[in-house]
């Protein structure tokens, strides 16, 4: 396995990958997940001496600090992520352009944004509050759906230059999500690439998936499909990949597949013949989107948006027919209502490894689980948090679970 020379090839650390990633000499790029770590001091020494003793990049990527979101930041967790890159030495931190929490609801996931001149007031407020908390810039990651918004009021590769440039930011561009949303909300990919000032792109996010009735899932746990790293050949040919790196939560298998994944995705890149043509760059919002909103009222107006989209979300069923989100795909709502909580057993899972050692079996810690999200619709703070308050709810109702039918967690 190489890489060419101009390209930094990288893995998102997990656990379960440690060694993988500590014999392979190659690897250039490793991005650590700052909610994996209770504490900066929890980082495992080896990543703290490849940091240190390697040419080894690193970058601290976040799913939590709600960059489109209308609730003010998370002052705790933002700490957290700057204590993380400064332990690590990292040259950037990355998140989403997504919102995770809207008052007291968090979704323990990532949720679009409606893409509106008020929101981008939101946003460009977000990421200047972040960027004077963090010790090195901060890269803006697309995010993959399986719903959108009915009204938007610009297009995505739109939306997410005008913020690149207004705010700053550097690019996190995801090829995989970007063809889960080609797949599943219809976004030209060809021209979404065309239009972004790929002059800002610091590195290349690329994973694995399914399709699953009828759309396209990033689970990061199935091998990388083909079309993926197709975008990722027609992004090389567009602009020289500096750093790319494949993303694996779960299902890890053989190493020799990861080895595999990583040599496909290095050959892409060394066949690819760059043409030096770095992508769009008018990137300012159109003139008829007011853009300059008093932020308060701007941020009332996203507040209410989020609120009646992330109650939905969590809550399910009837909450899906309120007023305010006519005009959305109902059954694309439910869909990605449970594909929401089978997200967060998952993250609940992952953070706390020792919960299936308390349950009798797999069964009924899925059963436990559902109990825990129709009592506690909304997710904890954190996946640790979350799992910890899952631990409380079980000790509390257990017997009661086993006196009842449950449900389980579709597969």
């Amino acid at each position: 396995m190489s890489a060419t020379k101009k390209t930094r090839l990288g893995i998102g650390y997990r656990p379960e990958l440690a060694y993988f990633i500590e014999r392979h000499r190659d690897i250039g790029l490793v991005e650590v997940l700052a909610q994996d770590f209770h504490t900066a001091d929890c980082i495992p020494d080896f990543l703290i001496r490849m940091a240190h003793e390697r040419d080894v990049e690193f970058v601290v990527h976040s799913t939590m600090l709600d960059c489109a979101g209308a609730t003010p930041l998370n002052i705790d967790h933002l700490d957290h992520v700057a204590a993380v890159a400064r332990r690590l030495n990292a040259v950037r931190v990355s998140d989403h352009l997504a919102f995770v929490r809207s008052g007291e609801l968090e979704s323990g996931h990532l949720i679009p944004p409606r893409r509106s001149g008020a929101t981008l007031q939101v946003v460009l407020d977000n990421i200047a509050s972040i960027q004077r908390k963090l010790p090195v810039p901060l890269v803006l990651e697309n995010i993959a759906t399986t719903f959108d918004w009915p009204d938007h009021e610009m297009s995505e590769a739109h939306f997410l230059s005008a913020i690149l440039h207004k705010a700053d930011c550097e690019l996190l561009l995801d090829v995989s999500n970007l063809f889960a949303n080609a797949c599943n909300v219809g976004v030209d990919a060809d021209a979404f690439i065309e239009s972004l000032p790929l002059d800002r792109l610091f590195y290349v996010h690329v994973a694995g998936g399914i399709f699953k009735s009828g759309l396209y899932h990033d689970t990061h746990r199935h091998e990388v499909q083909s079309q993926s790293l197709d975008m990722l050949a027609a992004l090389a040919r567009r602009v020289t990949v500096e750093r790319v790196m494949l993303e694996r939560d779960g299902d890890f298998g053989d190493p020799a597949a990861l080895d595999a994944e990583l040599a496909a995705i290095s050959d892409i890149l060394a066949r690819a013949v760059c043409t030096g043509r770095n992508g769009g760059t008018d990137a300012t919002a159109p003139e008829h989107i007011d853009v300059h909103l008093d932020l308060d009222s701007a941020r009332q107006i996203v507040r209410a948006e989020q609120d009646a989209l992330l109650h939905g979300l969590l809550s399910g069923g009837a909450s899906l027919r309120v007023p305010e989100l006519q005009g959305f795909d109902l059954a694309r709502l439910d869909g990605a209502c449970q594909s929401l909580r089978r997200k967060r057993a998952r993250a609940i899972r992952r953070a706390c490894p020792w919960l299936s050692d308390s349950f009798a079996n797999e069964n009924e810690l899925d059963r436990a689980l559902v109990g825990y999200f129709d009592s506690a619709v909304s997710a904890a703070a954190s996946p640790l948090a979350d799992g910890h308050a899952f631990m409380h709810f079980s000790r509390v109702s257990l017997q009661k679970s086993h006196a009842k039918p449950q449900r389980t967690l579709a597969p």
